[in-house]
């Protein structure tokens, strides 16, 4: 099927364009103002003059309320190529495939017959359908890695079950310690009260024992009293037996000097 012809109606070939305006003009011209005053203020212009242009465009407010901006200048759009957009896109200029003559085959598109272009249009045809399985798989894929997504949750969550039973052994062996400390604790508290019970009885016999030993002390103090007390008796009846004899001796002892004289 033979390609159409792109034919541009609204102008003649090389003409210019219908009502428009040159671009000293465009440049120069200023937005139109309505000159007639208003009764009322108009709210929003009075709240935008209030606000610094951020854009470095020229703000104005009128003696009326009105508010008059000069647009910043912006770049004309003259192609694709002005696009950062990274693709290998081919280029097609609609004026050089134009038919200058509109009653002869000016066009310097290439001829293509019926054949040519069934056998074209059925390659692409068959490459389309190509890009269809192509679409197909990548949306397969895309499925096979959102079930891949899922398995991974699933294995965070079993990591997640793994890891809340380590945990659980964990603290159970912790509560078996817990329970091994208690009954060590315990076994310390049995023997320091056999301890206790045991220093109780010693102390209770040692009190028992102490009045025994205050009567042992007292008789001892009062043997001792009574071999002083006996002693003395000797000692005084030993002076009493001596004396008479001492008496006597010194009465020889006398005599016999004055017989010496």
């Amino acid at each position: 099927m033979p390609p159409r012809k792109l034919i541009h109606k609204s102008r003649p070939l090389g003409g210019k364009p219908r009502n428009t305006t040159p671009a000293s003009e465009r440049k120069t011209r200023k937005p139109k103002t309505d000159s007639a005053p208003k009764d009322k203020l108009d709210p929003l212009a009075i709240a935008a003059s209030l606000v610094a242009p951020s854009n470095g465009s020229s703000t104005a407010v009128a003696s009326n309320g009105a508010t008059s901006t000069t647009p910043k200048q912006s770049q004309s759009y003259t192609g694709i190529s002005q696009v950062n957009h990274g693709l290998s896109l081919p280029s097609f200029d609609v004026n050089s495939y134009f038919a200058s003559d509109l009653f002869s085959d000016s066009s310097s598109l290439p001829r293509t017959t019926k054949e040519q272009a069934d056998e074209m249009i059925t390659s692409i045809e068959e490459k389309r359908q190509t890009i269809k399985v192509v679409s197909a798989n990548i949306g397969l894929n895309q499925d096979v890695v959102r079930a891949g997504n899922e398995y991974l949750k699933l294995e965070g969550l079993a990591i997640d079950y793994a890891t809340t039973g380590v945990n659980n052994e964990s603290k159970y062996i912790g509560y078996q310690t817990a329970e091994v400390n208690r009954d060590i604790a315990i076994n310390r508290f049995d023997q320091a009260q056999e301890r206790l019970v045991q220093g109780q009885k010693t102390l209770a016999g040692m009190q028992s024992i102490t009045p025994l030993i205050d009567d042992e002390w007292a008789a001892r103090k009062s043997l001792k009293q009574s071999q002083i007390s006996s002693l003395k008796i000797e000692a005084t009846k030993a002076k009493e037996a001596l004396e008479p004899k001492l008496l006597q001796l010194s009465q020889n002892f006398r005599q016999e000097l004055e017989d010496l004289n």
